[in-house]
């Protein structure tokens, strides 16, 4: 059962964050996880932005006593073109170096460079596949369960895990 504090905790959570600071890049805000995107013809002109708006947001994170997840805090490019496919690019945050992830996890979805969801797709099969194989047993079980039994069953265990990620594609396609 969920606690009623668990329950008020990301909405205090947005609240408490509402102000952050405007930024040129656009952010993406789920819960406690933001995420800066920002688009230009020059990798030079993505690391200035995303170094000054990285600046607005840890003085606004020091100013809130609030920390990064320096595990979860990364970045990444995306690039259609395959010689730039590899691009790494500098950001800092509190004056560390960022990591470079070239296929990060955001919101539980693995991106690739260019958005086809491959690696995510990949790792999600056999989370489909296990499913599945539970729903099989139910409806082959001696009691064998009710077609209303099987299709809850089968939205809940198949249908989530295997539609969770092509409405982020509309997200990161600005």
């Amino acid at each position: 059962m969920v606690s009623p504090k668990d329950r008020l905790s990301p909405s205090l959570f947005n609240i408490y964050i509402n102000d952050l600071p405007s930024t040129h890049s656009r952010k993406f805000i789920y819960a406690d996880d933001i995420c800066l995107g920002t688009h230009d013809h020059t990798f030079t002109a993505i690391e200035d932005t995303l170094n000054e708006d990285l600046g607005e947001i840890a003085a606004f994170l020091r100013k809130w006593r609030l920390q990064p997840s320096d595990p979860k805090t990364l970045s990444c490019v995306f690039h259609l073109h395959n010689a730039s496919a590899s691009q790494d690019i500098s950001v800092q945050l509190n004056g560390q170096h960022i990591r470079h992830e070239h296929n990060p996890v955001y919101l539980g979805v693995t991106l690739d460079r260019t958005l086809s969801y491959n690696a995510h797709l990949k790792k999600s099969a056999p989370k489909v596949g296990t499913r599945n194989n539970i729903l099989r047993l139910l409806a082959g079980s001696s009691w064998v369960a009710s077609a209303t039994t099987l299709r809850t069953s089968a939205l809940a265990l198949c249908y989530s895990t295997a539609e969770y990620c092509p409405s982020l594609g509309q997200i990161f396609s600005y």
